[in-house]
């Protein structure tokens, strides 16, 4: 039976990389059952971890990536609100590192990654919410019409879609289907209030993840008592330098804090 302490993803690919190693053994070892959707066998997930064929609940021609960046997040926002309304389940990124285990079974569970906007990272809604029923019925639309938009954008957008001439959801802006899709249902059915500190999922905004590969007390400061996990942000900014970008994908360095972490984890980082 499916209950709100099982941590589910999707992962489109054929193979996890270290980073996903981490974070979805320290769900497990956090005492959750860590639960992975897919479209394909994977390689490299943890022992214990447990995979369900993600058909069930969209099919694989409905997946879209985005356009300009390539990333598979557009689809995964779709297809976590779907979960949500079908499984009274917790969505969690393969990208977030538990540091304790997430021990609350309130029926909202998110938080503010930034002081206007909410993530969709750690995300509990109820199946039949308001909020998730907007944002199901926003991903599915054939012509997708952000809520947020100006009047004058939204008649165009419904205009053009009667010829087939509208944006559609691969060439809307990035997060469009996340954060910014979250905040705004959220703030319409008066519900941010629900959303917990950036100190509990997301001390480290995303334009900081250097500090992950820094010495573990260079970090120390940012996590405090209220801190449940932390968002690697594995999939880096649009505006990541190559730099950064080329750091993430190789092993940490010896001694930083993520190197700890995969100590910590019994996770092998080596090529």
């Amino acid at each position: 039976m499916e209950s709100l302490s099982d941590l589910h993803s999707l992962w489109i690919g054929p193979r996890v990389t270290w980073l996903e190693q981490l974070c979805l053994a320290s769900w497990i070892a956090h005492g959750h059952r860590a639960v992975v959707w897919a479209y394909q066998p994977i390689e490299g997930l943890p022992r214990g971890v447990a995979v369900r064929d993600a058909r069930e609940l969209l099919p694989a021609e409905a997946i879209v990536l985005h356009r300009f960046s390539g990333s598979a997040s557009l689809f995964s926002n779709r297809f976590r609100y779907h979960l949500l309304r079908r499984y009274p389940v917790t969505w969690m990124d393969t990208d977030i590192l538990l540091l304790r285990p997430l021990a609350t079974e309130a029926p909202y569970l998110f938080g503010w990654e930034a002081a206007d906007s909410i993530c969709t990272a750690v995300l509990r809604l109820p199946g039949g919410s308001p909020p998730l029923r907007d944002l199901v019925a926003y991903t599915d639309a054939r012509v997708p019409v952000p809520p947020w938009w100006p009047l004058k954008d939204r008649i165009r957008q419904r205009v053009f879609g009667a010829v087939g001439r509208h944006e559609r959801a691969e060439d809307l802006p990035w997060g469009s289907f996340g954060p910014r899709a979250l905040t705004d249902a959220l703030r319409r059915h008066r519900l941010t209030d629900r959303a917990l500190a950036t100190a509990v999922f997301y001390p480290v905004h995303w334009e900081q993840t250097a500090l992950f590969y820094q010495p573990e007390d260079v970090l120390a400061a940012r996590l405090t008592g209220a801190t449940i996990a932390v968002h690697l942000w594995s999939t880096g900014s649009l505006l990541a330098t190559p730099e950064m970008k080329a750091v993430r994908g190789a092993p940490p360095p010896a001694g930083s804090w993520i190197a700890g972490q995969c100590a910590a984890f019994g996770i092998d980082c080596s090529p």
